[in-house]
């Protein structure tokens, strides 16, 4: 298993709340983006297939990660093959979309893309800021 980095703010240092205001501003841009695209949608079913597969996405996605730097797909030191992994979610999706014919399977295939990599760019984002905007002072556990 990699190791883990940690962000240390030091007690007393100014910028949490700004970190805190910058990481909500991010995360609800994210979530106002994936209601904006499911709303524009006029078909009811499409809208809720479509939850449904970014749903399942978000679930699967980090899961495929972790399998994969658990050793599970073998080595873990091609990010090329973790990208292809990570291409089970939206694949799938576009096939259930094409075999119900209740979605378009490219807006099924992006709408699972998104879902498969939201939590995984979520935490790297928050790492971003937590080093940034915590001292730049990062410890190793």
């Amino acid at each position: 298993m990699p190791p883990l980095l940690l962000a240390c703010a030091e007690s007393g240092e100014g910028g949490s709340a700004f970190g805190w205001l910058i990481t909500l501003a991010v995360l609800a841009a994210w979530i106002l983006v994936t209601a904006l695209v499911l709303r524009r949608l006029r078909d009811r079913t499409e809208r809720r297939l479509l939850l449904l597969l970014f749903i399942a996405s978000i679930v699967i996605g980090p899961l495929i990660i972790a399998a994969y730097y658990a050793g599970l797909f073998g080595d873990d030191s091609s990010l090329g093959v973790l990208a292809l992994l990570l291409m089970i979610p939206p694949a799938i999706g576009a096939v259930i979309a094409y075999l119900t014919g209740r979605a378009k399977p490219v807006r099924a295939f992006l709408i699972s893309l998104w879902g498969a990599v939201f939590l995984i760019s979520a935490g790297l984002f928050l790492f971003l800021v937590a080093v940034v905007l915590g001292g730049g002072s990062v410890c190793m556990e």
